[in-house]
């Protein structure tokens, strides 16, 4: 006897639990966004069966993570049924606009459709190509991303200006235009209504000119990437305004390739900074990454790390410090990470392998873990870690991050294969992938995009 098929388990869900289960699948939506993803799971759901949706289009909290690509047909349909079915919900909106979309009426729709919702998003990511923002109230937004022109800098500005968002605690702001040679912007005002939860903040494209601004004094985390100036600007005579107006700055990732460092004029103070990022320059100088680092008053540093460093500027560090003892000092300092260049063509001269590589006590006296990211010099280093006064020349060094560049790992390898032949015993290593294959240690591994991408090195 032949009996009905039987049913799938999802059928036999009861309300409650399918709603719980979209629930779950529309919350991994919202941490991991993806464009290219297809069909979002209230949807999917909602065409299973007629009781499948009744049910998902009566759960208001499904339909709250809206993502709109403007240039798609049909895009102002999704979003305003979107914005119907989500109810008084607090929305999560991300608006794309492709570069080849030719008119910006679809933009102007859009915004028509946003501005009577404003007061319920708490996230809006808003990628372009114009950012006009409704400068009405907006008391649950919390994370704001915008990437502009600069012919829009202005129309920004004034948007921006008197936008009251009480919650708003992220702040991204990004140049994308690669037409112009370089933006410096002028004194502007931001936010006179007060932001007062407003931690993080990123600025990525320009180099500001910021004045003591009430939004930016319980900053906490601070990013310039991408800097650029028309004319030479000092380095320190430009952070310095900046600093002042972040007392509460406890991270710090600065792009100084654009700025002029030549000689310590004056000195940055930051009792309570516990994280610096460098992106520096390729120039050679030997006292160029000296002379950055002795700007920097940071008692409280735990972790430093120096992008696109070259040899130079590691021979810098792990040898005699130019012009005598240095003036810095970053006594708690636990972690160092150098980025180098992936493919740079190879050690400048002089970057040898008879190049004396000594640990940088009088700069980081308690450091515990070294990381090394297609840097240069890194054989000389390991070399340096196994040699007979090693264990009194680094006493408080523990780890060791290795990824070398791809035509170095032979090299690395070979010094790590003989370091372990003559018992050495070497920090704790953590090694990329292809240098664990080339040694057969084994080791904890570690993809070094993780830290490279936290730096834009990627």
């Amino acid at each position: 006897m032949t009996g009905q098929p039987a049913r799938p388990l999802i059928f036999c869900l009861p309300d409650d639990l399918l709603i719980e289960v979209a629930a779950a699948l529309h919350h991994d939506q919202q941490l991991y966004p993806n464009p290219d993803r297809g069909l979002k799971a209230e949807w999917v759901l909602s065409r299973v069966s007629q009781r499948f949706q009744h049910v998902i289009l009566h759960a208001r909290e499904l339909w709250t993570v809206i993502e709109v690509e403007l240039q798609s047909n049909g895009s102002m349909n999704i979003l305003q049924l979107y914005l119907e079915r989500s109810g008084a919900y607090a929305i999560w909106l991300t608006v794309r606009d492709s570069l080849s979309l030719q008119s910006s009426s679809r933009l102007v729709q859009c915004l028509n459709y946003i501005l009577p919702h404003l007061g319920r998003i708490w996230q809006l990511n808003f990628l372009a190509r114009l950012t006009p923002i409704s400068p009405h109230g907006s008391p649950r937004l919390s994370r704001l991303d915008v990437m502009y022109k600069l012919a829009f800098w202005d129309k920004l500005v004034s948007t921006l200006k008197d936008l009251a968002a009480p919650k708003l605690r992220r702040l991204s702001l990004e140049l994308d235009d690669g037409s112009i040679n370089g933006g410096f912007i002028s004194d502007v005002e931001l936010f006179t209504l007060g932001v007062p939860l407003l931690t993080h903040l990123t600025i990525s494209g320009f180099t500001p000119s910021i004045p003591h601004l009430d939004f930016l004094k319980n900053i906490t985390h601070l990013e310039m990437w991408h800097c650029r100036v028309v004319v030479p600007v000092s380095f320190t005579k430009h952070l310095q305004d900046i600093v002042a107006s972040c007392p509460a700055l406890l991270s710090l990732a600065v792009d100084v390739r654009a700025y002029e460092i030549s000689g310590v004029h004056a000195i940055l103070s930051l009792p309570g900074l516990r994280a610096l990022r460098l992106w520096c320059s390729t120039r050679t100088r030997s006292e160029y990454l000296p002379g950055l680092l002795a700007t920097f008053d940071a008692p409280s540093l735990e972790t430093l790390t120096i992008a696109h460093g070259h040899a130079m500027h590691v021979r810098a560090l792990f040898g005699p410090w130019p012009g005598g003892t240095p003036r810095a000092s970053f006594p708690v300092l636990s972690s160092l990470t150098f980025i180098g260049l992936r493919h740079a063509s190879g050690d400048i001269q002089g970057g040898g392998a008879e190049s004396a590589m000594v640990p940088p006590l009088h700069l980081f006296p308690a450091m515990s873990t070294l990381n090394l990211i297609h840097q240069h010099g890194t054989v000389q280093l390991i070399r340096a870690l196994w040699g007979p006064n090693a264990q009194k020349a680094w006493p408080s060094l523990r780890t060791l991050m290795l990824c070398p560049r791809t035509e170095d790992v032979g090299r690395v390898g070979g010094a790590l294969t003989e370091a372990r032949r003559t018992e050495t015993r070497l920090p704790r290593l953590t090694l990329s992938a292809a240098l664990r294959d080339q040694t057969g240690m084994e080791v904890e591994l570690f993809d070094p995009a993780d830290i490279m991408r936290a730096c834009r090195c990627l």
